[in-house]
C-alpha cells in the first residue's frame, strides 16, 4: 500500500474469531511503487507487484517481522497476478513482445541456474484488453496440477483460439430492452461474456473457457474440493439503481448444468387446512429470485437410468411449490429426452453423460432445419 494519505490503522478491520491483523510494512513509492497483487514464491516469499514501471518486490517474513526488501529484475510492470508453477514464474504484466511492441499478456520467466536471474522471458499469450483495472487478474493452478487457469476482468477480449471442448460456450446479451450504455461511457461498447475464467496447459495452449458473467472480479481461489469461488462487485456509480447488486462473494459450480432458468413465484395452495380457508395461495414468507434447475435434479439418485422432469425431480417442499410450471416442465422434458439420446448412444448411465454432449444435443434439436 502506499505511504501517502491515511493509513488504515488494522484494529479497524472486521476479522473472524481468533484472527489478529497485524501491519508488516508499507511500500516505498519511491522504490517499490504500489502494490496491486501478490503471490508466494518456493522460497516462501512473499513476492508484491506494483503498477506500471514499477518493480516486482519479493519480501522475506521471519518471526512475524519483515526480514527483508529485495527487487526482482523483470522487464514487466503492471504485474495483476503471478504464480510460481512447473518450474517457472507466471506473470500477467506489461511488457514488450518479440516484436518489440508494448503489450499486456501472459509471461513464463525461467532461470537457467535454477534461481532468481530469470534469463528468459517469454510471451505466452498476449491479453488485449488486459491492462488496466479490468483487466487480466489473478493466475491459478487447476486442481489437477497440469493446468493454469487466469482470471480476466469483463474489458479483456475472449481468447479467439479457444477449444471446441470448451466447458462454457454458450452466452450472450439477455434483454428485454435495448442496451443502454453507461451515461459516461464507461465500459460502452463491451458486450458478454464479461469477467470469465479459462483454462489452459502449462504453454499457453489449448485456452478452454470455464466460466463467465462476471464483472471485474480480482482474485479466485478453489477451496479444498477443487471448486471456484471469487469476490465481485458492481459499478460504484450504479449503487441505489434497481439493477444494482451489492459486493458479494460467488460460487462457480463444477459442471454447471443448468437447464432452464426458473422465475415463477413459491405457490403453495394448501399450507394448512386452516390456513386454506383464508387464502388458496400462500408463499411460506419466501420471495423467489430467479434459479437455475441443473441436470442433476433430473436424474435419479437410486435407480439407474431413471430421468424425470417437471413435479418429479428432486426438489425440498418450497422449490416444489415454484418450479412445476409448463414452461419450466418444457425445457425439463427437453433436456432429460437429450441425456436419454446421448445415454443411448454411448451406452452410459444418465450420471456419466457429460453436459456438453446433452447440450449438443439440445443445440441441434432447437436449430432451424
Amino acid at each position: 500500500m502506499p505511504p501517502q494519505g491515511d493509513i488504515t490503522k488494522p484494529e479497524a478491520l472486521d476479522t473472524l474469531p481468533g484472527f489478529k491483523v497485524e501491519l508488516l510494512r508499507l511500500s516505498d513509492m519511491a522504490t517499490e511503487g504500489s502494490w496491486i497483487s501478490i503471490a508466494k514464491d518456493p522460497k516462501g516469499r512473499l513476492l508484491l507487484g506494483a503498477n506500471r514501471k514499477q518493480p516486482i518486490s519479493p519480501i522475506t517474513i521471519k518471526d512475524g517481522q519483515i526480514a527483508k526488501a529485495e527487487m526482482l529484475k523483470l522487464p514487466l510492470s503492471e504485474v495483476m497476478g503471478m504464480l510460481f508453477a512447473f518450474d517457472s514464474l507466471y506473470v500477467n504484466g506489461h511488457g514488450k513482445g518479440p516484436d518489440g511492441r508494448e503489450l499486456f499478456g501472459l509471461w513464463r520467466c525461467t532461470s537457467s541456474k535454477g534461481g532468481d536471474d530469470f534469463d528468459k522471458v517469454e510471451l505466452l499469450r498476449e491479453w488485449p484488453g488486459g491492462g488496466n483495472d479490468h483487466g487480466a487478474h489473478t493466475i491459478l493452478l487447476n486442481p489437477d496440477k497440469k493446468h493454469l487457469n487466469v482470471l480476466c476482468g469483463n474489458f479483456v477480449e475472449v481468447p479467439k483460439d479457444l477449444l471446441p471442448t470448451s466447458p462454457h460456450r454458450n452466452y450472450a446479451d439477455d434483454l428485454v430492452l435495448p442496451r443502454a450504455e453507461d451515461g459516461n461511457g464507461f465500459g460502452a461498447g463491451h458486450k458478454p461474456p464479461g469477467g470469465f475464467v479459462v483454462r489452459m496447459d502449462p504453454d499457453g495452449n489449448n485456452c478452454e473457457l470455464i466460466a463467465s458473467g462476471q464483472r471485474n472480479t480480482y482474485g479466485v481461489a478453489f477451496n479444498r474440493d477443487g471448486e471456484l469461488f471469487g469476490f465481485d462487485s458492481d459499478m460504484e456509480w450504479d449503487w441505489g439503481t434497481p439493477w444494482y447488486r451489492p459486493v458479494r462473494v460467488y460460487h462457480v459450480t463444477s459442471g454447471a448444468d443448468h437447464v432452464v432458468r426458473a422465475t415463477f413465484a413459491v405457490d403453495i395452495h394448501a399450507l394448512s387446512a386452516e390456513e386454506n380457508k383464508k387464502s388458496a395461495y400462500a408463499d411460506a414468507g419466501v420471495k423467489a429470485q430467479p434459479y437455475d434447475i441443473p441436470l442433476r435434479a433430473l436424474i435419479a439418485r437410486d435407480v439407474d437410468g431413471l430421468l424425470m422432469a417437471g413435479r418429479c425431480i428432486s426438489g425440498d417442499f418450497i422449490a416444489h411449490a415454484s418450479y412445476p410450471v409448463t414452461g419450466n416442465a418444457v425445457a425439463m422434458g427437453e433436456a432429460a429426452g437429450a441425456a436419454a439420446v446421448v445415454a443411448a448412444r454411448t451406452k452410459a448411465m444418465p450420471h456419466d453423460v457429460p453436459w456438453s454432449e446433452v447440450q449438443a444435443v439440445i443445440e441441434k434439436v432447437r436449430k432451424p432445419a
